[in-house]
């Protein structure tokens, strides 16, 4: 377990930042489906990350009805850009443990750079007890080890259909990376020398409920986290579909 920790030093630089830069560039020249890019968007970022590494892999805040669900929802989660579900749950559940302190993998204490993406030029290596639940999973360990392979072979597949789906596909990748990064970054306000999160109620429906961020702080292991009508977690409207 502890290579797959090791590998993420490099992962960032060498694998999600040139997706991010081709999607640029494939933007800029029009060569973006729109309707695609929203239909991937809401497949990763609602479903993978959030309903996925998040929710159910970092949390356990739910379980598929079907057990194959579970692994599915694993393979997508690979498209946010953010490494496997295993280990995106390791760095999440060290953010938990260390909320807003020096250990915390993206603290604020260290400046909104580091906050943002700074933090992913050198991440911390969790201890691997925090994911003991998961190391048992060996597929689920497969899926975590072999996350760019999986969404390398998803590109080409789609690259041989129709390019221009393909460039959809790593914009919809981009955009979840970083409203996931803005979510650790400026939803953490610093009040009489302290630091706590805080909500952000007119962006939760586009960022799948994660900008909810002070509710779920509150109450990690609660599968929504919207506490009132008008804070919207679609996130959540999945997970009721899938959930036993």
């Amino acid at each position: 377990m502890n290579e797959l920790s090791k590998k993420s030093r490099y992962y960032y630089l060498l694998f999600n930042l040139p997706i991010q830069l081709t999607a640029v560039l494939a933007t800029f020249y029009g060569l973006i489906n729109w309707p695609s890019v929203l239909g991937f968007y809401i497949l990763v970022s609602w479903l993978g990350i959030q309903a996925g590494s998040h929710k159910l892999f970092t949390h356990k805040s739910w379980e598929p009805r079907y057990s194959w669900v579970k692994y599915l929802v694993a393979i997508i989660s690979c498209f946010g850009m953010m490494g496997g579900p295993v280990i995106w749950a390791s760095m999440h559940r060290w953010h938990h443990a260390n909320s807003d302190t020096d250990k915390d993998p993206h603290s604020p204490n260290s400046g909104l750079i580091h906050a943002y993406a700074g933090w992913l030029l050198n991440p911390p290596l969790p201890p691997m007890t925090i994911v003991k639940d998961h190391i048992r999973d060996h597929l689920l360990i497969k899926i975590d080890k072999y996350c760019r392979e999986i969404v390398l072979i998803g590109i080409v597949c789609l690259m041989l259909v129709d390019y221009s789906i393909a460039f959809s596909l790593m914009l919809a990748m981009s955009i979840t990376f970083h409203l996931e990064m803005l979510v650790n970054t400026f939803l953490h306000s610093k009040k009489e020398g302290t630091w706590s999160s805080r909500n952000n109620i007119w962006l939760s429906l586009v960022a799948g409920g994660s900008t909810l961020h002070k509710n779920h702080h509150d109450n990690p292991a609660n599968f929504t986290f919207s506490k009132y009508w008008y804070e919207l977690d679609p996130s959540a409207w999945i997970i009721k579909i899938l959930k036993k």
